[in-house]
């Protein structure tokens, strides 16, 4: 099973945004316009979210838009959680 969204959202913000503010993180609507992703921070945050639900289904699933903020990531695993465990 799954971790829930908050877990997965810690590691994100420990792994992938651990140099800047959590708040300004969570407040952006842009993360790459805003200079906290970048492409080498997209591959770690979709490798966090298939650390939940399988290798290469992130990287197969996400469009540009699905990392824009962190509601858009959150959105993306929920996808992604419902999914896996239709397959299943």
């Amino acid at each position: 099973m799954a971790a829930d969204w908050d877990d997965v959202r810690q590691r994100l913000l420990d792994r992938v945004f651990y140099s800047f503010d959590e708040r300004d993180v969570e407040a952006s609507q842009d993360l790459h316009a805003d200079g906290y992703l970048d492409s080498l921070a997209v591959l770690v945050t979709l490798g966090v979210l298939e650390e939940e639900v399988g290798e290469g289904v992130a990287v197969e699933e996400a469009k540009v838009s699905d990392t824009a903020s962190m509601a858009a990531l959150k959105n993306l695993y929920l996808r992604l959680c419902d999914r896996v465990t239709s397959a299943e």
